[in-house]
């Protein structure tokens, strides 16, 4: 009879993850590859692409999507976010973050 952890908490399994990770697991076997980390990243990514899902910007359209964000929400365009044009911007992204969280965000930054 084995000894239950305090610390063991119970998670639900997703719907389709047994077979997500089953197909995973056999494609590495298949494959053989020698890094298992940029396999998964690529394999994941082409899945994603499957599913209809975004892929990932490069680092440049990251860049050029923040810098049009950034330029977007400096509505006096003094090339600095002040409290409320920060607040803006951080609300109209649809992050999730609560106004708590934008506030502790925007004191954090003020240090920069």
């Amino acid at each position: 009879v084995g000894m239950a952890s305090k610390y063991r908490t119970k998670h639900t399994i997703p719907p389709g993850f047994p077979d997500i990770l089953k197909d995973f697991v056999r494609e590495i076997l298949r494959e053989q590859p020698d890094n298992i980390y940029r396999f998964g990243a690529e394999y994941f990514q082409v899945k994603l692409g499957e599913q209809g899902g975004r892929k990932m910007a490069s680092e440049e359209d990251l860049v050029q999507m923040l810098s049009t964000m950034f330029v977007q929400a400096d509505k006096d365009g003094n090339g600095v976010l002040d409290k409320k044009e920060f607040k803006r911007l951080l609300l109209d992204a649809d992050l999730g973050l609560s106004k708590k969280d934008i506030k502790l965000l925007y004191a954090q930054v003020q240090h920069f």
